[in-house]
């Protein structure tokens, strides 16, 4: 998976948790069957995201993990390459 790509997904997925769990605290009642779905879903999203930031975030020319600031960055700190 390109840089780029990755980082699209790692947003996404890291959003979409967000926004169950906003929902979830807001409109849901803790005890019902619903709140432990949402916080299911919650509890794979975010561990989806943070996988995809670990396993993909890698500069594509010289190959340094770039998990921390991975939103920042548009060239690699390292090597000087943007990161496409």
């Amino acid at each position: 998976m390109k840089f780029s790509t990755a980082k699209k997904v790692m947003l996404v997925l890291l959003l979409a948790a967000f926004s169950i769990a906003a929902v979830g605290t807001l409109c849901i009642e803790k005890d019902s069957s619903l709140y432990n779905i949402a916080l299911t879903g919650v509890i794979i999203l975010t561990a989806a995201g943070l996988s995809v930031g670990v396993i993909w975030s890698k500069c594509p020319h010289c190959g340094r993990r770039l998990f921390f600031k991975m939103l920042k960055w548009k060239k690699c700190p390292e090597c000087g390459h943007p990161l496409k």
